[in-house]
């Protein structure tokens, strides 16, 4: 039961960080998932956590990841399913929690607040 907790507080934090639920229904997020066990594979990239979510911006089928790094910085990346594999758009790594609007804003061209 407690790694259930820190599971959801990983992902709390990232939503929180980002400008909270408002910001994913401003996103058009959807199919949002999470994790905190420092899972390796997903793109190779080391972490303590990630959420994930589908938007349709730029495009329709993009996804974002959002990960939290060792370090306690987080990475950014956007990528879409091409032949069934996922393929990377756009990646920002080194991004600490108060530029991680900044980065969605710029590639995704929607705003996260009014």
């Amino acid at each position: 039961m407690h790694k259930r907790r820190v599971n959801e507080s990983i992902a709390d934090t990232i939503i929180k960080q980002i400008g909270g639920k408002k910001a994913l229904y401003m996103l058009g997020a959807k199919q949002i998932t999470y994790s905190s066990d420092g899972d390796k594979t997903v793109f190779n990239i080391p972490n303590k956590g990630y959420i994930v979510f589908q938007t349709p911006y730029p495009k329709k089928g993009t996804y974002c990841i959002i990960f939290l790094r060792p370090d306690d910085t987080y990475t950014v990346l956007f990528y879409r399913i091409k032949n069934y594999m996922p393929e990377k758009d756009f990646q920002v790594d080194d991004v600490y929690y108060d530029q991680l609007i900044e980065v969605i804003e710029s590639y995704t061209g929607a705003y996260l607040s009014l």
